[in-house]
């Protein structure tokens, strides 16, 4: 009996979870923003919030006693479990490792999502020790060739640099060893619906000199950060709704993206690259840096909804390529595709 209620209570709290939301930090969401007005209305949101960021914070707090390697063998374990009790974990991963590679057998895919789910553990248990993390194990764990290309870029222009990036590998790192390097950002995120919990995890991103910019309202601050020369970064791999995306190629199939980078781009004329972060086998870190071109759309005579178009598919084609170099450290469980352009059925993950 007491198995049957503790599977129950795991389905109760995973349903305030939409499987289209999946974040690192699953235990994030227990109120999401449709229930806050009648929460907040009774007090329990505010008893939420507090119990869960003392949860959270007891949880980091402990998992950091043990080695790294045990950390991520727990989260992994854990992200198994999940899998088990949630099979729509693995039916959404499966779905979109088919149709992002329809030439691989099914034993190439079933070996990345396997590798995926250690990822996935690396990556929470990289965010439990983000807070102290220092500039000497950067220097020993992180690697960035990219370095001294991405000086002389930032030389030759005045306004910042607008960085797009996405959920592959331990990505919270891309942006938090940055300043690290002498290069701070400024990034775009989704706030958390829990205020207390989104100030502090928020305060360790910005612990060496980053500063977060919520998502709404994110456009003007980031257009001002950028030409006043500081650089932005943005996460742009995630399905967005029909009128806040524009539809592109991704993996060959249209898939709805945040026009907000290609918007951005548009209004500072910004050189643009791509960031990820590839996690190697013994343990260290790589950050990697592509340029994306954009320069001969900003003085094309196209319209601005072709540019958007454009600017965004060149950017999606730039971060498959990253993606297929790595493919068991992308978010295969998100329904990238969920959204389809109007006239076709939204069918892929039914």
């Amino acid at each position: 009996m007491s198995g049957r209620i503790f599977v129950r209570l795991l389905r109760r709290v995973a349903w305030f979870w939409r499987g289209d939301r999946l974040n690192p930090f699953l235990i994030f969401y227990p109120v999401q923003a449709y229930n806050l007005p009648y929460l907040c209305s009774c007090g329990v949101y505010f008893m939420v919030d507090r119990i869960v960021t003392f949860f959270v914070k007891l949880l980091f707090k402990v998992v950091n006693l043990f080695s790294f390697r045990f950390r991520v063998a727990l989260f992994t374990w854990l992200v198994r479990v999940y899998g088990l009790l949630f099979p729509r974990f693995y039916t959404v991963s499966r779905t979109n490792l088919r149709l992002a590679f329809p030439d691989k057998d099914d034993k190439w895919r079933e070996n990345v999502l396997r590798a995926n789910i250690s990822q996935i553990g690396r990556l929470l248990a990289d965010c439990t020790r983000l807070s102290s993390i220092d500039k000497e194990w950067v220097k020993n764990n992180v690697s960035f060739p990219f370095y001294s290309r991405y000086q002389e870029i930032k030389r030759k222009h005045k306004t910042g640099v607008l960085i797009a990036t996405g959920h592959l590998g331990s990505f919270e790192l891309v942006g938090f060893v940055m300043p690290f390097y002498g290069l701070p950002l400024n990034f775009i995120v989704r706030s958390f619906s829990l205020k207390r919990l989104d100030a502090w995890w928020n305060s360790i991103r910005e612990l060496h000199g980053n500063k977060v910019i919520s998502r709404k309202g994110g456009y003007q601050k980031a257009v001002k950060a950028i030409k006043t020369g500081k650089d932005v970064a943005i996460l742009f791999d995630q399905n967005v709704r029909r009128k806040h995306g524009v539809f592109v190629k991704w993996f060959g199939i249209e898939a709805s993206t945040t026009k907000a980078l290609a918007l951005i781009a548009l209004k500072t004329r910004c050189p643009i690259m791509v960031a990820s972060v590839k996690n190697l086998k013994d343990g260290k870190y790589q950050i990697n840096f592509a340029e994306c071109d954009v320069s001969d759309i900003y003085d094309s005579g196209m319209s601005t909804k072709d540019k958007i178009r454009e600017i965004t598919q060149r950017v999606s084609s730039c971060y498959q390529r990253i993606i297929e170099d790595f493919p068991e450290g992308w978010f295969w469980m998100h329904r990238r595709w969920k959204t389809r352009p109007e006239g076709e059925p939204e069918d892929f993950y039914s």
